[in-house]
């Protein structure tokens, strides 16, 4: 009875993660392409995220991990790619710039996805990485004070699927760097949620101010 519960329960968090997984970036596109602008958005942050989406989803599945402990990294590295060529173009940075990412990436991807021994080293940089995107993240909000392009909507369900991944990791495979890297992202996540939502606040009343 505790097993088909506990079978069940894993199955939920992992289906409800890839299906929040799927439009998880599509509120922050949603929201720098209706403002025509990427301020307070990071660049080097969304790189970064990209390249640590890139290693996780390698790393899976090299190491032969069930498709539903990580099919959401599928959806976050396609999402991630659009995003970067969104901020670019209304950053004017240009398209060969663009290229350039994306070849990175392409060949990044063939060199994780073949080879065990160099995804499972670079696993270890997951963590550190990712905690850098998040707080350059932090501090380009913080620094420009302007949440208006950003999603908090983004952020609250990138810590939902942290979360869903923590219990999922726990039952099915027990990996720890997998799960301190989840554990502390889940933090970080919640944490730029509600300082978008507090910026946000913060901008409500000035522009009522303006209007009067």
């Amino acid at each position: 009875m505790a097993f088909a519960a506990s079978e069940v329960l894993v199955s939920f968090a992992s289906l409800s993660c890839i299906v929040f997984c799927v439009v998880l970036k599509l509120p922050q596109i949603g929201a720098i392409w209706s403002s025509k602008s990427a301020r307070g958005v990071s660049l080097q942050s969304t790189l970064l995220e990209w390249f640590c989406y890139a290693v996780m989803m390698c790393y899976h599945f090299v190491n032969e991990y069930p498709l539903s402990t990580y099919a959401e990294y599928l959806f976050l590295n396609m999402q991630d790619m659009v995003l970067v060529l969104i901020i670019l173009h209304f950053g004017d940075r240009p398209m060969m710039e663009a290229l350039l990412y994306i070849t990175g990436y392409v060949a990044i991807v063939l060199v994780l996805s073949t080879s065990s021994a160099v995804s499972n080293i670079m696993i270890s940089l997951v963590l550190p990485l990712s905690m850098t995107s998040k707080l350059i993240q932090l501090r380009a909000l913080w620094a420009s004070r302007d949440a208006s392009s950003v999603s908090s909507t983004t952020w609250f369900i990138a810590f939902y699927s942290c979360v869903a991944r923590i219990f999922t990791t726990i039952v099915q495979t027990g990996d720890i760097p997998v799960l301190l890297t989840q554990s502390i992202s889940s933090v970080l996540n919640c944490t730029i949620g509600l300082s978008v939502v507090y910026l946000q606040a913060l901008k409500t009343p000035a522009k009522r101010e303006k209007r009067a």
